[in-house]
């Protein structure tokens, strides 16, 4: 086999592997945060959402609420977590 066959068949192996291989790579350790508030004349209201795909294979997701109004204010919370 020539040098530049050799070449060619190397190529048609990697490109593949190379195009299967690259959304998993880009995937690894992905984060997304978002925040919402609103605030009328009965209250305000503020929300964080944060979620992590770490590249070890842990995954944590945690919402926090923050709400005040006539009445008072509060705090609440939802947070996950796994390996």
């Amino acid at each position: 086999m020539t040098t530049t066959a050799r070449r060619l068949a190397l190529l048609a192996c990697a490109v593949p592997a190379l195009v299967f291989a690259a959304p998993a790579a880009a995937a690894a350790d992905s984060a997304f945060l978002q925040q919402d508030t609103s605030a009328t004349r009965k209250g305000a209201t503020m929300t964080f959402v944060r979620a992590v795909a770490a590249d070890d294979g842990s995954v944590s997701y945690i919402r926090v609420t923050y709400t005040a109004g006539p009445k008072g204010a509060a705090v609440t919370s939802t947070a996950s977590a796994a390996r």
